[in-house]
């Protein structure tokens, strides 16, 4: 088998909606690779691929000084509830870690909370006040502080914590402010446009399809929803039947590698979500065939200038940044979910994509010496990608995008959605701090040119106008919703 590689850093995959205690297990709990073998993990330089979909991790738990990952070893789920084996399914509970931490630093594992540690957990929260009184009345009657608490406890009634409810979460994430407001405007005007069979729009009807998924995905909004559960699910089953038997999906509509790297970051994204397994068994299978026809592409032959990149047909011996960006996203969301890469797939491409950099900050298509605003973000996101961002060049794209912010400016050809997207996954990922000071402006960039149907206008540029309002939409969604931090690419 061939030698698996990883990412040098992770987003911490998760699927949607999470529960409460699956949310706690997110924290960070840094370990080295020996601690998280003692602790019933997998050295990464095995190759493994997780069997059931999207995996919960702890987030850095498993990375170790050669930043490959290591995947936890899946137990077994029999004696599981409904609920939560559906968890398991979406990756979002681990059968072989239920609510315990791992102790940093000790590398073994913290024993389960008992009924009593709640009990106390929740006693010392909400009553934290009356504690010293029982330090005093301790001394007073001469009785072990220990035991006055634990017969205050008993008192304490015994109220299980609400669990929220998924619409209780989404109405949580969103607000009524313009950018929440404009989520949901666009996001109906996409699930307007389906048609019957699924398709979505009527210029590049799989790809589109993919990115009206994504949209949803990134606002929250899941399969395995009740309200539009239904309308993903229907757009799914169209994406995956439009794909070649060899795992191609760039025939179909003509979207070429364009359309193929979308719609193949998009299973990643939905792997798990619908929670159920003849769904996530298809979009498992329909993915692993997607990735190899990425993997086979990168490893076509090509001057030492081009390899490592992405074309817009498989077996291109040239390379681009933009189009690479994409099938770099998708590798990296495979192997979010388990799926194994090549290394040296993964080495050559963030080499290829850091030669398209400019030392000056300028971000070039084909050459660094160009410069081409609506890349400066996915520069960014690949500095990250390849574990940079300490690269003095970050500092000179930042300058340039905060000297040259995104504008509506129609009719000079700037890419005015495809910058919007990489803008802000980029500099939200790289620079969160400058991505607070930076949203005003962004934000007064895109919101007036929402449409009263919820679309965004595509007279700004001709890359809009070919594409049309579906991908206009999609993109303008997918970028205000980052700061949701739902999918992998937007999360910290």
């Amino acid at each position: 088998m061939a030698n698996i590689g990883s990412w040098p850093f992770e987003m911490g995959k998760r699927s949607w909606p999470m529960t409460n205690d699956e949310f706690l297990m997110t924290k960070e709990f840094p370990m080295t690779n020996d601690q998280s073998q003692r602790a019933g993990g997998v050295d990464a330089s095995t190759p493994m691929e997780s069997p059931a979909g999207p995996r919960l991790h702890f987030r850095g738990m498993n990375q170790h000084q050669s930043g490959a990952l290591s995947w936890p070893k899946r137990g077994n789920n029999s004696s599981l509830s409904p609920g939560e084996r559906a968890g398991v399914r979406a990756g979002s509970l681990d059968t072989n870690y239920p609510p315990r931490f791992m102790e940093s630093g000790a590398g073994r594992r913290a024993q389960p909370r008992t009924v009593w540690h709640c009990l106390l957990s929740s006693f010392l929260l909400r009553h934290s006040f009356v504690i010293p009184c029982f330090a005093m009345v301790a001394r007073l009657v001469d009785r072990p502080c220990w035991l006055l608490l634990a017969l205050a406890l008993a008192a304490v009634p015994c109220v299980p914590a609400a669990e929220m409810s998924d619409q209780e979460v989404l109405k949580a994430l969103a607000g009524n402010n313009l950018r929440d407001l404009a989520i949901k405007k666009g996001l109906e005007y996409l699930r307007a446009q389906q048609k019957a069979n699924g398709a979505v729009g009527d210029k590049f009807p799989t790809t589109m399809a993919a990115m009206s998924i994504m949209a949803h995905l990134a606002a929250g909004h899941s399969p395995a929803d009740q309200e539009y559960g239904p309308w993903l699910r229907k757009s799914l089953n169209y994406v995956l039947s439009q794909q070649n038997a060899d795992g191609y999906f760039g025939n179909a509509d003509g979207g070429r590698m364009y359309g193929h790297g979308i719609c193949t970051l998009m299973l990643a994204e939905a792997l798990g979500m619908p929670r159920d397994d003849e769904m996530d068994e298809a979009i498992r299978k329909s993915l692993k065939k997607a990735i190899q026809v990425t993997i086979n592409a990168a490893l076509v032959k090509k001057s030492p200038d081009q390899a490592g990149g992405w074309r817009y047909e498989p077996n291109a011996t040239d390379s681009d940044l933009s189009l690479s960006g994409w099938q770099m996203m998708s590798l990296h969301a495979a192997q979010q979910v388990g799926l194994p890469v090549p290394e040296n797939v993964i080495t050559n491409s963030v080499r290829y994509a850091r030669t398209m950099i400019n030392e000056d900050g300028r971000v070039g298509y084909q050459n660094a010496n160009d410069e081409h605003p609506a890349l400066r973000g996915l520069a960014l996101m690949v500095l990250i990608m390849g574990h940079q961002e300490k690269d003095p060049v970050v500092k000179k794209i930042a300058d340039r995008i905060w000297s040259d912010p995104i504008a509506w400016t129609p009719g000079k050809g700037n890419r005015f959605y495809y910058r919007a997207y990489y803008d802000a996954v980029g500099i939200s990922r790289a620079l969160p701090e400058e991505w607070e000071k930076y949203l005003p402006k962004y934000e007064a960039a895109l919101l007036p040119h929402q449409l009263e149907d919820g679309s965004f206008d595509t007279s700004v540029d001709d890359e809009a106008k070919g594409a049309g309002p579906t991908y206009s939409t999609s993109m303008a969604v997918m970028a205000l919703a980052v700061n949701r931090h739902v999918l992998p690419a937007y999360q910290r």
